[in-house]
């Protein structure tokens, strides 16, 4: 289960690693980012990696340059993944229709339900965008 705890980060520069929280909030210039499991997440990163195990309610996240990788997202309200030049891959999407777009790269969504309720919009300037 989640821990109770909320975290709200700022960061110029540094890593960070969060195992479990009910909600994370994290602004930050430089450093890579992992999170293994949250129900809500928001993040506005300027350079640095992101990897998520487990996202359970609601994903923002907005960065300029870094990978974004995503295990597991089981989304139960709209969300949305901005990027400026990265790639983008998800590993798991259930139950979310997904509107992805990408000015320069590959886009390969293999299940996506029109259906669902629940929208990810996933852009990205420069990247390839895969959800599985």
């Amino acid at each position: 289960g989640f821990s109770k705890a909320n975290f709200n980060i700022n960061s110029n520069a540094g890593d960070i690693e969060i195992a479990a929280a009910k909600a994370i909030m994290i602004a930050t210039s430089a450093g890579d980012i992992d999170i293994r499991e949250a129900e809500e997440i928001s993040i506005e990163s300027n350079a640095g990696d992101i990897k998520i195990d487990k996202c359970t309610n609601k994903l923002h996240i907005s960065t300029d340059a870094g990978d974004i990788r995503i295990n597991e997202l089981q989304l139960s309200q709209d969300s949305d993944i901005k990027a400026n030049a990265g790639d983008i891959s998800i590993n798991h999407a259930e139950n979310i229709y997904v509107d992805a777009t990408t000015d320069f790269g590959d886009v390969k969504v293999q299940s996506n339900d029109r259906h669902s309720e629940i929208e990810l919009k996933i852009k990205t300037n420069a990247g390839d965008i895969k959800v599985n």
